[in-house]
């Protein structure tokens, strides 16, 4: 038998069949080639029997075919990283496709013994495209999930305090890991952030509790992935007034887990760390565009477990939540006020610290400032029990107002409290020894005698409330100045 065989330039032979399938053995044709034989040009499989046909045609049509998939799938993933989408689907779907293309890949170069230039070009093609696309998908989900978030920053406060805020971003556990390394002992994590990458916030939450000695401290708001990162801490902290938030995780970057893995991994972190039920059934039946919110103050069975403090990291009663809030609402003269109460008359904190943390916390404005307005009397009437005669004295001459009670625009004495203040906080808050009665039976022989209780008769209910005060404050005026703060500690506590 002689043959020939079909080439680019020109048909090549006569070959024996012994030669035909020297050449088919050294890979120099295939079962596709075509070989003139018999006054005909046919496949060399259907000459030599035993030989599979040539898979070039089928080789090609697998190669467009998968191309014009990743090219498809490529351009999919992108529109969904920037859509709404990405919420509801996972990353299950991209991933088993791109594994699929690869296996579909890798039977076409099995298949082919020798694939044509095409084919390796469509090869490498498909390749790039499928890396790109993944990397793609990852780059700009991240980027899409810092628009919304922002990036996280680390702030070194001290040798054994950081802060957190911002979004929480992919690589949070490794810059932890990085800051964190070089602080040994004990440390304290301030937060502030609205959320982020659920897997990072896991990832870092882990390392902490790992790490051991870290205290997580909410100082504002903890919100969704956030407060992964918080439940990695021991002991767990939060500064009255500030929030943790929870909700359905509604996205996920990275390829660990599909949207609902990762909810319910994040979850059951929580419950892990000892977290309320209450705190996760509310995450887990609020809608990922909703927020579950729990305030330290004002939802204490919900954050049970976790600490109210102040910034030192003292714990706080529920009185003293009130005070600590009403000294960050308040001006110069109010917190002053407030050091002073707190330093020096624990009954008026005990009696006004609750409301007032009530009225803070539900933003009810009458009902503060009502009850500021008491706890402001009673505090300046306080004040004047300090050990301090000369700045009592340059108060009570302002205080001193009879035209008031007929209905005159009063004198504001604010500059001489808070001299008052400021030199009762020098002498730590020092409260005058309470008088004898004998100083005490002069003085009350003096506000019998006053002037203004002439006006008395006859007078109004809140008229004679006013006369007295002021009538008060006469008698004082009229004493000698050494004496005035122990008459007032006694007036008070005989009042």
């Amino acid at each position: 038998m002689k043959a020939f065989i079909e080439a680019p330039d020109a048909a090549r032979g006569p070959f024996d069949r012994e030669q035909l399938r020297d050449l088919y053995h050294r890979g120099e044709i295939t079962g596709g080639t075509r070989i003139f034989v018999d006054d005909r040009w046919q496949p060399y499989s259907r000459v030599e029997p035993g030989v599979p046909r040539d898979s070039n045609a089928a080789t090609k049509w697998i190669w467009v075919l998968t191309f014009i998939a990743t090219v498809a799938a490529t351009i999919y993933a992108i529109i969904l990283s920037q859509s709404d989408l990405a919420s509801r689907l996972s990353w299950s779907g991209p991933v088993a496709f791109a594994i699929t293309l690869g296996a579909i890949g890798l039977a076409a170069l099995i298949y082919s013994k020798r694939p044509p230039v095409y084919a390796q070009i469509a090869a490498l093609t498909l390749s790039a495209a499928g890396v790109l696309g993944l990397v793609g998908i990852n780059h700009l989900s991240v980027q899409r999930l810092e628009a919304s978030v922002g990036v996280h920053t680390i702030e070194h406060l001290s040798s054994s305090r950081l802060r957190i805020s911002g979004g929480i971003g992919v690589n949070l556990a490794t810059d932890l890991r990085r800051e964190i390394g070089a602080m040994p002992g004990a440390v304290v994590i301030e937060l502030d952030s609205p959320g982020g990458s659920v897997d990072a916030a896991l990832e870092a939450g882990e390392y902490l509790r790992d790490r051991g000695q870290v205290t997580t401290l909410v100082d504002n708001e903890c919100l969704s992935a956030c407060v992964a990162v918080f439940a990695g801490g021991n002991p767990r902290q939060m500064l009255p007034g500030a929030s943790i938030g929870v909700h359905q995780v509604s996205a996920n970057i990275g390829l660990s887990a599909t949207v609902k893995e990762a909810g319910e991994r994040y979850f059951r972190w929580l419950e892990a760390r000892n977290f309320s039920m209450q705190l996760v059934t509310a995450g887990e039946s609020t809608a990922p565009d909703n927020m579950a919110m729990f305030k330290a103050g004002a939802n204490d069975a919900a954050l049970e477990g976790i600490a109210i403090v102040s910034e030192s990291g003292s714990t706080l009663t529920p009185a003293q939540q009130g005070m600590w809030l009403t000294r960050k609402h308040e001006e110069d003269l109010g917190k002053r006020m407030i050091d002073a109460i707190v330093a020096s008359m624990p009954d008026l904190v005990e009696k006004f610290g609750p409301p007032l943390r009530k009225a803070i916390l539900a933003n009810d404005v009458d009902s503060y400032a009502a009850t500021s307005g008491e706890l402001g009397i009673a505090m300046a009437q306080r004040a004047m029990s300090f050990d301090q005669p000369d700045l009592v004295g340059a108060y009570l001459n302002v205080s001193y107002q009879p035209e008031v009670c007929d209905g005159a625009e009063p004198r504001d004495p604010q500059e001489q409290l808070m001299a008052l203040l400021d030199g009762a906080a020098a002498s730590s808050y020092r409260m005058a020894q309470r008088t004898s009665d004998r100083v005490w039976s002069q003085f009350l022989d003096r506000l019998s005698k006053h002037p203004l209780s002439k006006r008395l008769d006859g007078a109004s209910e809140d008229k004679r409330e006013c006369l007295v005060g002021q009538m008060m404050i006469g008698a004082l005026m009229d004493t000698d100045a050494k004496l005035v703060p122990g008459i007032y500690r006694r007036m008070l506590e005989d009042e």
